[in-house]
């Protein structure tokens, strides 16, 4: 199978999403560092990426009445920090080993 380049700056433009709601959107279908949560698809997701500026309120008003873990919020900030460059390497192999090992 080819290779598929994806641009992130047209992803984000046909998306109609900022980066902010790019990461919520990325969070809350699952990701290396986050479970999504059970019965969240993409359709659902990208509606609360856009309606919500923050995942701290889509979790509070959970418009589709999701399970989220008791954990979510604070993986999904560790995950915002990842995606968005704020931690160095070192400490995000130091996450991931600590997710396999416990």
């Amino acid at each position: 199978m080819p290779y598929v380049l994806i641009k992130l700056e047209k992803l984000l433009n046909e998306m109609n999403l900022t980066m902010k709601q790019f990461i919520m959107f990325s969070t809350l279908i699952g990701c290396d560092y986050v479970k999504s949560p059970k019965g969240c698809g993409p359709v659902k997701a990208l509606r609360m990426a856009r309606l919500y500026d923050s995942m701290e309120k889509c979790v509070e008003r959970n418009k589709f009445n999701y399970r989220f873990s008791d954990t979510f919020l604070e993986d999904s900030k560790k995950a915002e920090n990842i995606f968005t460059g704020y931690y160095d390497l070192s400490t995000i192999t130091s996450y991931i080993t600590e997710q396999f090992t416990n």
